[in-house]
């Protein structure tokens, strides 16, 4: 199909803009085909122009022409007889006759018609992310790097590669190493354009960079606080304790956790391990609520008035108490030992939770406290040390648990 002088003008026009465009990435082999292509049409044109000008008479489509989609050449209602020297000019204008064949050269005069620079723009890559004190490698090939090569890595502010642990090697063209600082940097970049540039204007490379986040080892983002100097109620960061008794080892430890460590406040926690005689062992253990301001002072107060009531009342009962736990094992159906027996125990058990709610309410009225304030959990195990074996009588309140295992686990209490 023929093309009108028109329309190969418009063509002609689009493509001289894409060419001077300094954004346009069409190869530019595509752009002198089109060329080419656009003024072999414009030629045959022209010359078709030529001869009717010859012959003084005007080109008109036939029925047979339109039927075989062939369109003849539009003429304007200003194109009479004689071509208008308007149409003339154009076709001077758009047409070099003494060089029809586009060529480097042709387009490089073209766009020398447009004095704008050749400027490569401004960009920022994203490296993967890296970890401190973790393995990096990373291959800049990875990148969509059109055009470019990238020559070295400069600095972020005034922080180089080197200084964070990195390096770039220009050779592998890979940037290697082990963070040793976490943070974000976004480093310059010196590179080489390696597209096509009109060497009759100036080349601009705006800044480039690479973008790297280093997330910080999480281990390090914990910190080990003291709290505030003068708090009331000091207690030790960690306790240990150890008791042998009748060929048992019994130990007992508490460790600040690393939760109260960063917030730069005290272990809440408490525990007793301790002999009320030379055959009976008490053991308690307390956690204060995280939420209580002072529970680390309710849950001192909790094992510690438990232990001494518990203790005072076996140091004048316990012989009678063993006696009755010792008969049981002979006769666990009478039903009066049993009362006898459940009796005395829920008695001394309730003296010993009676006596350290008490405690906790004198010392928050003393210090002008409120009760809340002293929140814990208490629970604590009685061993006795019988003729025939070993009797555990035990307590607990709170969401913590005491349990035996001997061939199986056996709770001993139940968590609220």
């Amino acid at each position: 199909m023929e093309t009108s002088l028109e329309e190969i003008q418009k063509s002609l026009a689009e493509l001289k803009q894409r060419v001077v465009n300094t954004d346009t990435k069409a190869p530019l082999e595509n752009c002198i085909s089109e060329f080419s292509d656009l003024l072999e049409t414009f030629k045959n044109q022209y010359e078709k122009i030529e001869q009717m000008n010859a012959n003084n008479e005007l080109l008109e489509p036939t029925l047979e022409e339109e039927a075989s989609e062939t369109v003849a050449i539009e003429t304007s209602s200003e194109f009479t007889e004689e071509p208008s020297e308007d149409l003339e000019e154009t076709i001077e204008e758009s047409v070099d006759k003494s060089e029809l064949t586009p060529t480097i050269d042709n387009l490089d005069k073209i766009l020398d018609e447009n004095p704008e620079p050749n400027i490569v723009q401004a960009m920022t890559y994203y490296l993967k992310n890296a970890m401190v004190n973790v393995d990096y490698e990373f291959e800049l090939a990875q990148l969509d790097l059109t055009d470019i090569v990238i020559t070295d890595v400069l600095l972020s502010g005034e922080t180089s590669l080197n200084d964070i642990g990195l390096e770039f090697s220009l050779k592998e063209n890979t940037i290697t190493g082990r963070p040793n600082c976490a943070g974000e940097f976004d480093f310059n970049i010196t590179y080489d354009y390696t597209g096509y540039v009109n060497p009759n204007r100036e080349l601009i490379l705006e800044p480039r960079s690479l973008k790297l986040t280093v997330i910080p080892d999480p281990k390090s983002l914990w910190q080990e606080n003291e709290p505030e100097e003068g708090s009331p109620f000091f207690k030790d960061h960690f306790h240990f304790d150890h008791l042998t008794f009748h060929g048992f080892q019994i130990y007992g430890g508490s460790l600040r956790g690393r939760s109260h460590a960063h917030a730069g406040t005290f272990r809440d926690d408490h525990f007793i391990i301790d002999t009320i005689n030379d055959r009976c062992a008490f053991l308690a253990v307390a956690d204060g609520a995280g939420s209580a301001k002072f529970s680390r002072e309710g849950s001192k107060i909790a094992c510690e008035t438990s232990f001494q009531t518990v203790k005072e009342i076996l140091n004048e009962s316990f012989d009678g108490l063993s006696e009755k736990l010792n008969e049981f094992k002979t006769n666990p159906k009478d039903e009066d030992l049993v009362r006898s027996i459940q009796t005395e125990i829920y008695n001394l058990l309730g003296s010993a939770v009676r006596d350290a709610r008490n405690n906790l309410i004198s010392s928050a009225n003393e210090n002008g406290h409120d009760l809340k304030d002293y929140s814990t959990t208490l629970l604590f195990t009685i061993i006795v040390k019988l003729d025939y074996g070993y009797s555990l009588i035990s307590y607990g309140i709170g969401d913590g648990v005491i349990a035996y295992t001997q061939n199986e686990i056996k709770l001993l209490s139940k968590p609220d």
